[in-house]
């Protein structure tokens, strides 16, 4: 199964930013530093965005849990770089109560 309204998927710009590309964030340092490597940078979000949102729409989740907060989903599966490189990544993505929209929560790199 994918990832329910996948057309109406949000990737926060700040998501991406401020976390994900960020190697000062004090959580995302390790994820920053392996998207940086893969060659995302802040200065292309719209790239990062687009790879993201087609590694959602791909890929089928490998797990769903319901929260108080939402639906969360996660979703693996391989991407490819702007350095022309496919590597594994896991999304994680919520779909907030009350909404349709799923909302990206975080990425990182799949574990072998």
């Amino acid at each position: 199964m994918y990832l329910p309204n996948q057309h109406l998927a949000i990737v926060d710009e700040r998501k991406i930013v401020a976390y994900l590309l960020n190697p000062q964030h004090q959580e995302g340092r390790g994820k920053a530093l392996f998207f940086l490597h893969c060659g995302f940078r802040p200065d292309t979000i719209d790239t990062f965005r687009k790879v993201l949102l087609q590694h959602a729409a791909e890929h089928p989740f490998v797990e769903k849990e319901e929260t108080k907060f939402g639906v969360k989903y996660i979703v693996k599966g391989k991407i490819e770089t702007p350095r022309r490189a496919a590597v594994e990544i896991t999304t994680i993505w919520m779909v907030p109560v009350g909404t349709a929209h799923p909302k990206l929560v975080t990425a990182y790199p799949s574990k072998p």
